[in-house]
């Protein structure tokens, strides 16, 4: 017993700050893996950019108005509202621009493809020379030259307002939203199958009605 409380300590002595380093890496590694392990895995993203500031509880109404769509039709999927909405007249300019960045980013990288939009957002982004008509033309839509689809008055909205309502959610003051996609990446890119699913997703939207 003492020549293993002697080893002990002479092991402390001489490699403490080293035993210290590696047990805080093993605890960051185990932490990060846990994390990466219990991550909620999602099958679709769809961006939610508005005029106003936006409550998480819009974001769910609007995942399980999406999420029913899908299991109406067939198909059970895990849905994220990426919300990016911000009232342009109730912020700062460092906040603008905190905001714009990580819209930017998201158009960039163009990992998910289907927008909802106010008119005033729509318009923002659509007559943006940065993002060089980043709406894609489809025959789908009704508005805006066919580069949107307005769910005003849909069974769409209707199913998202009962949502809002289960929510607490106010919808006395209901804008009227429009549905975009993206321009599609090239066909032979990986991303390519995540633009056919959020187009799909908008034909199921749109023949609701």
């Amino acid at each position: 017993m003492k020549k293993a409380i002697k080893w002990l300590s002479n092991f402390w002595y001489h490699y403490k700050f080293r035993t210290i380093f590696f047990s805080f890496l093993a605890i960051v590694v185990a932490v990060t893996v846990f994390e990466f392990a219990t991550r909620e895995r999602y099958d679709m993203k769809v961006y939610l950019y508005m005029s106003e500031f936006v409550s998480s509880d819009v974001e769910h109404a609007l995942e399980e108005t999406i999420e029913q769509t899908f299991s109406e039709n067939g198909e059970e999927k895990n849905v994220q509202v990426i919300n990016l909405s911000y009232d342009p007249y109730s912020v700062d300019g460092d906040s603008r621009m905190s905001y714009a960045s990580a819209l930017t980013g998201e158009l960039r990288m163009k990992k998910d493809f289907l927008y909802i939009t106010d008119e005033y957002r729509f318009s923002e982004l659509n007559e943006n020379e940065t993002f060089n008509n980043v709406f894609s033309k489809d025959e789908l839509f009704n508005k805006y030259d066919n580069q949107a689809y307005s769910i005003k008055g849909s069974n769409f909205e209707k199913k998202f307002i009962i949502n809002l309502k289960k929510n607490n959610v106010s919808v006395e003051r209901m804008p009227e939203l429009y549905i975009s996609l993206l321009n599609p990446p090239e066909k032979d890119s990986k991303d390519y199958e995540k633009y056919e699913n959020a187009r799909r997703l908008a034909k199921m939207i749109i023949d609701m009605d």
